[in-house]
């Protein structure tokens, strides 16, 4: 017996969505959580979470390990994106089935996915993005 597909209720309209597990895509943050755009993106990836069909996992690195993490990371996945250099990454994983992940890039590259595939934009402040920042900086310390 497998399990092939999730049942929503949706009450406001009385009536059961049937979403496949199939559609559901998980999203892996990964990169230096004390950047602020590191926390604008995790922040709108709560804010996405909230749909039926998204999921996340956000994975922080140490600054002084990110790019020999992000080297190796793009070698094992054999990834043809030899020349990113951002402070964070962003790839699509299927949450319940096999297969590859697929390197998505950075927040840019999330924020235009999100806005094309769930008509979603960020609604966090970056004003809160860069105080979270700070405070992660300051924990680390």
């Amino acid at each position: 017996f497998a399990l092939t597909g999730v049942l929503l209720l949706t009450l406001a309209s009385d009536h059961i969505d049937w979403i496949g597990l199939d559609h559901c895509v998980r999203f892996l943050l990964v990169g230096i959580s004390e950047t602020a755009e590191f926390q604008h993106l995790e922040c709108f990836m709560r804010e996405l979470e909230g749909l039926p069909t998204f999921s996340k996992r956000v994975v922080s690195i140490p600054a002084d390990e990110w790019d020999e993490w992000l080297a190796a990371k793009i070698k094992k996945e054999r990834w043809e994106h030899q020349n990113y250099s951002g402070k964070l990454l962003v790839v699509r994983e299927p949450a319940f089935r096999g297969g590859d992940a697929l390197f998505v890039g950075g927040a840019k590259e999330l924020r235009e996915y999100a806005k094309r595939y769930y008509e979603m934009t960020p609604q966090c402040p970056w004003s809160a993005a860069e105080i979270l920042a700070a405070e992660e900086v300051e924990s680390q310390t």
